[in-house]
């Protein structure tokens, strides 16, 4: 049997889809980076902060509400796992309007490689980060955790909070 190895991601979405790892938003969208319309995945991220960019990119027209964080455990074999690395991309690779070459590796891994639960792909937000692509119905995965979140309005250009006067003795 091939070694184990544990994925912790995090993904913040509305609270209603907390639970699920159902890819069926993915699915719906044919202008997603990772997927192909039809493709049910659901995009993870390596890390709280890295989740919060995401979503932030994603919608610039302000906070959303209802949302909250899921954190994702994939107990999953290695070799189930495949890995594209930002330097494997072609120029222009982050451009967020031409996704194309982007879907078409992930379509042809979720079609080609149909025994593999999960794709680590570079974010586009901070390229050394990873994000986490898991196919609908990979055996290991199950979401642990979900937590509550209420994103910071500064991400957005809200109002900055003024420091607190210093206190003297």
């Amino acid at each position: 049997m091939a070694d184990l190895v544990e994925i912790v991601a995090y993904r913040l979405t509305k609270q209603v889809h907390a639970g699920k790892l159902d890819g069926v938003g993915a699915a719906r969208d044919s202008a997603r980076r990772w997927n192909a319309q039809g493709q049910f995945v659901t995009y993870t991220s390596s890390s709280r902060a890295l989740a919060v960019l995401e979503v932030r990119a994603g919608l610039p027209d302000g906070p959303p509400e209802d949302y909250v964080f899921s954190v994702i455990r994939v107990l999953v074999q290695r070799d189930r796992v495949r890995r594209i690395r930002a330097a494997e991309l072609p120029d222009g690779w982050r451009d967020p309007g031409d996704v194309s070459h982007c879907q078409l590796r992930g379509a042809s891994w979720y079609s080609d490689y149909p025994e593999e639960e999960v794709l680590e792909v570079p974010s586009v937000v901070v390229p050394r980060e990873s994000n986490f692509v898991i196919r609908a119905g990979a055996a290991g995965a199950q979401v642990a955790v979900v937590e509550p979140f209420d994103f910071d309005p500064r991400l957005w250009g809200g109002p900055v909070t003024p420091e607190p006067a210093s206190c003297t003795a």
